[in-house]
């Protein structure tokens, strides 16, 4: 059975944000020209927009690069689904002549059903749950590109799915959420991978487009975003 080679899904993904990125240039630039009066606030939205695509292209990203993995090798993915059914049957007097078997050897389409039976992408609120979902779902070669992410990756992630979640809500909780994350994100370290994307955010400030927008040392944030996620899909090779 043919295999899916994790290296191309990293592949698309490095593509998909390059494009995503071109797209943000262009249309930034499109804005300065044709509407210099507005163009804070529409760069601001511009940013938003773009944030939130990245966002969804990484979910996507994470969720095919668990099926490749398991697709590689889905021995520990079936002992987890045996192990977890098993322990599902509530009436302890059948669950003793009861023996669940799944085959070592998946193929796309059983991953698939077995991982996402609503066909919605991997869910995670933060990458705690991620790593776990890696130990209990791949073999420990590929369980270790998750345990082994480095802090500043794990905050990165961590960021971007609490901005994702108030930009797709704009809800008083999401927003605290989010405050709290961008207070964590950058370190004292001078080698913190996440210079400049720290701010302390007012509670009444919910214009997280200018924050995005902002200019630091490598750019406008949301292209920080953009590059530092495109980095952290490499360390998955």
């Amino acid at each position: 059975m043919r295999k899916i080679d994790h290296k191309k899904i990293i592949k698309k993904f490095e593509n998909d944000i390059s494009e995503l990125w071109q797209y943000f240039s262009d249309v930034e630039r499109y804005i300065i020209m044709q509407n210099p009066s507005r163009k804070d606030l529409l760069i601001g939205h511009l940013s938003e927009q773009v944030f939130v695509s990245m966002a969804v292209l990484f979910e996507q990203f994470i969720s095919d690069i668990f099926v490749a993995y398991i697709n590689n090798n889905s021995q520990q993915f079936s002992s987890y689904v045996c192990t977890s059914v098993q322990n599902d049957l509530s009436n302890n007097s059948v669950k003793q002549f009861v023996n669940v078997s799944i085959p070592t050897n998946l193929n796309v389409a059983q991953i698939r059903e077995l991982l996402m039976p609503d066909d919605d992408n991997i869910k995670f609120a933060d990458c705690k749950i991620l790593k776990k979902k890696a130990k209990q779902w791949l073999v420990e070669e590929h369980a270790r590109k998750f345990s082994k992410l480095h802090r500043d990756d794990i905050s990165l992630i961590n960021s971007i799915k609490k901005i994702r979640n108030y930009l797709a809500h704009r809800s008083p909780r999401s927003l605290k959420s989010m405050i709290s994350i961008l207070k964590e994100i950058e370190t004292a370290s001078p080698t913190c991978k996440n210079y400049g994307l720290g701010i302390n955010l007012r509670a009444k400030n919910r214009d997280i487009g200018n924050y995005l927008k902002a200019d630091i040392e490598d750019g406008r944030r949301v292209e920080v975003y953009l590059q530092r996620i495109h980095s952290i899909a490499l360390t998955f090779m």
